[in-house]
């Protein structure tokens, strides 16, 4: 069953860079890790666009 589900975007993309940040990971090492680009993690942090639509193949 598909829920419909409202998101806070602005607050889960501050928890995220947070908890970045408190791990001491990079935006590259993140995109690294996402297989996403350091700026495409950038664009994301600042709330420019969705980072899903730039997933590495």
């Amino acid at each position: 069953m598909e829920r419909s589900i409202r998101l806070n975007w602005d607050l889960l993309v501050k928890e995220a860079i947070k908890r970045r940040k408190e791990r001491k990971i990079s935006q590259r090492r993140l995109g690294t890790i996402a297989e996403v680009s350091q700026p495409t993690v950038s664009r994301f942090e600042r709330q420019e666009q969705d980072i899903s639509a730039f997933k590495r193949n």
